[in-house]
């Protein structure tokens, strides 16, 4: 009878699978051990995703003196109804990377083309080279 290279339970074969035997542990320790490798997966995507914003971040606060505030309109008169307007602002913000969105504001009125959704944005201020 097999035992449990982690905890020294004997493994019955009958309760096991093929996994357990070529590894040999028992139902509990495998699980456990998943568990903890899906863990240690986890903690690595986070640190890996942290890693990325901090240095999107870094690269944005050094380009910053170059950035410029600028803004798109969608206005409900090119559109049939509110959640079409919101849907296309929507999409173009998703183009956007999230540094680079600041806000997404909406207005109502009575006139004609008054109802109108305005995508803020941070963008990249081209600079001419002059030092020829």
């Amino acid at each position: 009878m097999p035992y449990c290279s982690e905890c020294g339970v004997a493994i019955s074969i009958w309760s096991t699978d093929i996994r357990n035997l070529a590894n040999s542990l028992c139902a509990n320790c495998l699980e456990n051990a998943v568990h903890e490798e899906q863990q240690r997966e986890a903690a690595e995507q986070q640190r890996e995703a942290a890693e990325k914003q901090l240095q999107m971040r870094r690269e944005f606060q050094e380009s910053k003196g170059l950035m410029r505030v600028k803004f798109r309109v969608f206005r409900l008169d090119t559109f049939s109804n509110w959640e079409s307007l919101f849907e296309e602002a929507a999409s173009f913000a998703n183009e956007l990377s999230p540094e680079a969105l600041i806000n997404i504001s909406h207005s109502a009125g009575d006139a004609i083309g008054s109802h109108a959704v305005t995508v803020w944005f941070w963008s990249k201020q081209i600079v001419e080279d002059t030092t020829e």
